[in-house]
C-alpha cells in the first residue's frame, strides 16, 4: 500500500525530525505501526460491509509486517485462499443450498448444491458441494466443493477506498509523536 502526502508538509516534519536526531526513526516507526494497526481495522471493516463474513475470520485472514528502525515500511496483505461457502450463512434447501454471500442484496440460490462433511487433513470439515460426473474407484459419487471469493480478492478493491482515510491518521499519528518526543526531550 503506497501513501501519498503533499510536499510542504513533509519539508516542514523534516525540518523538525532532523532536530530530533536518533529519535527520529523510532517516531516514525511508532507512527507507522499505529497507522498499520488502524489500516487493518479500516480494511476488515470494508471487507465485512462487502461480503457477509465475521470479523474474527477476516482479521485472522489480514496479515501486517510491521516496520522497525532499520526498515520503515509496513506491509499489510490478506491470505490468498478461496473461502468455502459454508463461513456464509446458509440455509439447506429441498433441491439446493441458498448462501448470502454480499452483506446488501438477495440470498444466492445454488440448485443441485448439498452439505456434506469432508475429512481435511484429519480434521472434519462441513462444506456445500455439486456433484460432479464420474465415480471414484470404491464406486463413489465425485462431487466438487464449491469457494466463494477470498479476503484477499476483495482486499484488492478495498485497499484504494481506504487510501486516504489511513494517509489522514498517518500525518496525525506521525504529528502526535513528534509532539510527544518534543515534550520529552525539553
Amino acid at each position: 500500500m503506497k501513501i501519498s502526502f503533499d510536499q510542504q508538509g513533509i519539508n516542514k516534519a523534516l525540518r523538525k525530525l532532523s532536530k530530533l536526531g536518533s529519535e527520529a526513526p523510532k517516531l516514525t516507526t511508532r507512527a507507522l505501526n499505529k497507522t498499520a494497526a488502524k489500516a487493518r481495522t479500516l480494511a476488515s471493516q470494508e471487507i465485512r460491509e462487502q461480503v457477509n463474513l465475521k470479523a474474527a475470520y477476516v482479521k485472522d485472514k489480514l496479515r501486517v509486517k510491521k516496520a522497525n528502525y532499520s526498515k520503515q515500511e509496513v506491509i499489510i496483505s490478506a491470505t490468498k485462499r478461496g473461502v468455502l461457502m459454508t463461513r456464509y450463512p446458509h440455509r439447506v434447501l429441498r433441491r439446493g443450498v441458498s448462501v448470502k454471500i454480499k452483506r446488501r442484496g438477495a440470498r444466492a440460490k445454488i440448485d443441485g448444491a448439498f452439505k456434506t462433511t469432508v475429512n481435511a487433513g484429519g480434521r472434519k470439515v462441513d462444506v456445500i458441494a455439486v456433484r460432479s460426473s464420474g465415480r471414484y474407484n470404491n464406486g463413489n459419487q465425485k462431487f466438487d466443493v464449491l469457494y466463494s471469493p477470498s479476503v484477499s480478492q476483495v482486499f484488492g478493491g478495498v485497499r484504494r477506498d481506504i487510501l486516504k482515510p489511513v494517509s489522514v491518521y498517518l500525518e496525525k499519528q506521525i504529528e502526535h509523536e513528534l509532539k510527544r518526543t518534543l515534550k520529552r526531550a525539553s
